[in-house]
């Protein structure tokens, strides 16, 4: 809601500046539309992927993680240590893609802090923008990060949709 009150803010703060005309700014303020769409999408992938990593309990990963490597390293039973290798290399991705999904969730809370720093820059600079040109930089900039973080979150479903089967 926050970034929303912002936008109107930019967008009356826009109207205000004699150096815009409505067709210039146009084209520039529906990119704002498709930053707060973006940011209510990677707000909703950070809580959905938060929840997911606060039910995993990684002490546990790592207690089996031990627990196979000392069968194979003990154990003389070729079953049991064929068991215990293929529970450690599961296990193992576990990890992987444990650490995989909160890295992407630290660059998309990173993304949306920028985001919001963003909007709050571009309010504070349009009153004395002389041309929708700079704000067009700011703008795509802007959309460019989303969208590499948006891949990114495509990717990370993919990982929890074959951690999930």
């Amino acid at each position: 809601m926050a970034l929303r009150e912002k936008q109107e803010q930019i967008l009356n703060l826009a109207k205000e500046n004699p150096a815009f005309t409505s067709e210039l700014l146009g084209g520039e303020l529906t990119k704002l539309d498709a930053l707060v769409q973006s940011f209510i999408e990677l707000s909703v992938n950070c809580a959905r992927y938060n929840d997911y990593l606060k039910s995993i309990d990684v002490d546990e990963m790592e207690r089996d993680l031990r627990r196979y490597q000392q069968i194979l390293d003990r154990s003389d039973d070729e079953e049991k240590r064929s068991l215990a290798q293929k529970n450690l290399a599961v296990v193992g991705k576990r990890k992987e893609k444990y650490a995989e999904i909160k890295g992407y969730l630290s660059n998309a809370r990173g993304q949306l802090e920028l985001i919001e720093n963003s909007f709050r820059l571009i309010a504070d600079q349009i009153v004395t923008m002389r041309s929708p040109g700079e704000l067009s930089g700011q703008l795509d900039e802007l959309l460019d990060g989303v969208e590499a973080v948006q891949q990114t979150a495509k990717d990370t479903e993919r990982i929890l949709q074959a951690i999930e089967r």
